[in-house]
């Protein structure tokens, strides 16, 4: 264990009390140190997936040079901080600060910067938007096509939905990928309801999920449908039957046992007789004739 500073009394002797009071702060307390937000790695657009990016941004990757280039950001925001920031990353900082419900805690790992930083700069790039683009809305009632009149019909909506027209129904699975990213599709949904709800929110995970689900399911349905049932009837005695049964090939399956009495008489003896109902499944386009029941009656 190191040494303690406390531990010499020649140093102890020419500290003041409020030196030697610090001193057992830092030494009780002990230092701490907090690694850099940064270390972790900034915001990288181009690394983004496509959908989760219009997910967390509601803008296409593609879009948002444009779309700073028309909201006149430069291209390097300065926080209050002094913290140079490229203006693509100040612009998707400020649309998720916007999003709700965040906190700007919240937002730290996921942007490798500190609270106070985001917090700044979106202020920052708020008060810029705010400073070129007010006017817009201080003459509102000089734009011919925003009247009353214009927004009571762009408000207007059939089915009584609200903003996004879609199927309540067919977002369930999309919502709840969103919370934990699995996909839960009930029985009485099509996979393609949900496939095109995810196509329209361009989540591209979820569409690459949805799309492998309905393959499995229609290569489920090719196969069972490649296969066809092969059923034949034998007609046996009652001593023959056990025996029957018990030497059935691989792949024959019992079905049906029927009684039809005696009216068959062999020798000297009357012998219940059955018919016994077997059946197997076959590839459509396989052969079957070397079959051990081919001599038996066949029903297809």
């Amino acid at each position: 264990m190191p040494r303690s500073i406390l531990q010499d009394h020649l140093l102890l002797s020419e500290l003041k009390w409020s030196e030697i009071e610090d001193l057992l702060a830092l030494e009780v307390l002990g230092e701490t140190r907090r690694d850099p937000l940064s270390f972790r790695g900034l915001l990288n657009i181009d690394a983004m997936d496509n959908g989760m990016f219009r997910t967390c941004f509601r803008f296409e990757k593609e879009d948002v040079p444009k779309l700073r280039v028309a909201l006149r950001i430069p291209e390097t925001v300065m926080t209050a901080q002094r913290v140079p920031i490229p203006g693509d990353e100040a612009l998707c900082i400020t649309l998720r600060r916007l999003a709700y419900p965040n906190r700007l805690k919240d937002l730290e790992n996921f942007f490798g910067r500190h609270s106070s930083t985001i917090s700044s700069l979106t202020i920052e790039v708020l008060r810029h938007i705010d400073e070129k683009f007010f006017h817009l809305l201080d003459d509102v009632n000089n734009h011919s096509w925003l009247t009353i009149d214009m927004l009571e019909n762009f408000s207007k909506d059939e089915t009584g939905a609200y903003l996004i027209d879609r199927d309540p129904t067919y977002f369930g699975p999309i919502l709840n990928y969103l919370r934990h990213g699995k996909l839960v599709i009930n029985k009485d949904l099509a996979e393609e309801g949900v496939l095109e709800e995810a196509e329209f929110y361009n989540i591209a995970e979820l569409v690459k999920m949805v799309k492998r689900l309905i393959q499995e399911r229609q290569q489920h349905h090719k196969s069972r449908d490649a296969r066809k049932h092969v059923y034949r009837v034998l007609q046996c005695h009652e001593d023959e039957l056990t025996q029957m049964v018990s030497t059935m090939s691989d792949g024959w399956r019992f079905e049906q046992l029927i009684n039809i009495g005696s009216s068959y008489n062999y020798g000297n003896d009357d012998h219940a007789e059955f018919l016994c109902v077997v059946s197997r499944e076959y590839p459509s386009s396989s052969s079957h004739t070397t079959d051990p029941f081919s001599h038996a009656i066949s029903l297809t």
